[in-house]
Parts: structure tokens; sequence; C-alpha cells
């Protein structure tokens, strides 16, 4: 249904028969009588036929620019095809210097093999400590604390504790470690390690560490030791 207008105002229905005119090519002019009193108006004056093709103007220009901004199915499917980067495959961070550099021989050689090999992104190494091994004398216990803010609790650090085990097994001081554990100790909130629990290979002297096991069965030997 239309509605009239007063003071040469066109009706929505001539609104639109205009616009398909100047779609086609034709103009203003060309509307029928029949379609002029069918919607019960009088002939345009100059003024709103004009204020008629700007508005259809600035709508094909808005619709244009919706269409430009919006990108294309095939950008936005390479977008969402983008890999999140993982920490592992994160560059290496620039750690700081540990904490025990210089301390003691055997701690610098077994600090020396794991920054040669070097930890996966987001890990850095903070500190290496070492005992007398009671149990078998002439050997050491060795400590190698983490930073590893990624880690939510010590079963998060058997992937990393492996690499290391492997690293220190065929290194020179290898056959002087009895014990080897590994921490997150490196990981400090409000003056204190974020969760104290850690690994432990109390065998790493009997264990191979060569890879000649599966992943799995390598990581499953580490022992969660509760503080």
């Amino acid at each position: 249904m239309t509605t009239k207008t007063t003071d040469g105002n066109w009706t929505a229905r001539t609104r639109v028969i205009l616009m398909q005119r100047e779609i086609s090519g034709g103009s203003p002019e060309q509307v029928t009588g029949a379609e002029f009193e069918r919607n019960h108006r009088t002939r345009p004056s100059r003024l709103s036929r004009n204020l008629v093709r700007s508005c259809f103007v600035v709508a094909i220009l808005a619709t244009a620019n919706i269409i430009i901004g919006c990108g294309s199915g095939p950008e936005l499917e390479a977008a969402e095809g983008t890999k999140t980067p993982t920490i592992s495959s994160v560059e290496r961070q620039e750690c700081p210097p540990t904490q025990d550099a210089g301390s003691n021989p055997d701690r610098d050689e077994v600090r020396d093999e794991i920054l040669r090999a070097g930890l996966p992104g987001g890990i850095c190494l903070f500190m290496v400590y070492s005992g007398e091994a009671r149990n078998r004398p002439g050997m050491l216990n060795f400590q190698v604390d983490l930073t590893f803010p990624a880690s939510n609790g010590p079963n998060d650090l058997r992937s990393v504790a492996t690499d290391i085990a492997h690293t220190l097994k065929v290194s020179a001081i290898s056959s002087r470690i009895a014990q080897l554990a590994v921490s997150n100790w490196g990981d400090i909130k409000a003056g204190k390690p974020r969760y104290d629990s850690y690994l432990e290979d109390a065998n790493f002297a009997d264990h191979i560490w060569n890879s000649s096991s599966s992943r799995e069965e390598e990581m499953a030997l580490w022992n969660v030791h509760i503080r």
C-alpha cells in the first residue's frame, strides 16, 4: 500500500520505479502515465529528481564499501588456517644467566652441556645443584632447576627432563651422575617456586636414556617427588 505525500515528494513505490529506470539506462521522465497515476502523484520537481539520484549513488557507494571491507572467502580461509605457534615452535627466548655459574666445576659442566644442547622455547635454565651420592661413593646427585612458566605441574616437565637426560647421558660427566632431578623452581611467584614438586630419576646411572625405548616409556621413568 502506498501513502500520499504533499509538496511534490514521491511515494515509496514511485522511488522504486525510478531506481529501476536509472539502472536500465532510462531516466525519471520515462515513467509512464499509468505508472504515475497508480502512484497518485504529479510530476516531480527537478530538485526531487536530483535528490533521488543522489540517494541512489550514495546507496551504491555504501554497498561497495561494505563488500570491499568484508574481504573474500579465500582470504578468510587463509587467515583461519594460520597455525598458532606452540611452545616447541616458538623461538628460544633470551634467558638470563644461571645463578650458579662458576660456583663448582661439576655443576658448571652439567650447566654447559644443557646450554650447549639447548632447551625448547619458553624454558630457561635457572640453576644446577649437586651433592655427593651417599649410596654410590665417588658419584654425584644433580638437580636441574628450570624456569618454565607455561607448566602447571611436574608432569609438564617430563618431556624437557627426558631431553636433559639424553644430553647428560652422552656427556663426559655421565659416569659420575648417580641421580638426576628436574624442577621448575626457577619459576618464582611471590618469593617462592610456583609449585614445589619435581621429577626425579633415582637410578639415572642404571638407565640407558638413549631413545632405545619409546618416548612414552622413557618419560614414565621419572617419579614425581613431593617436597
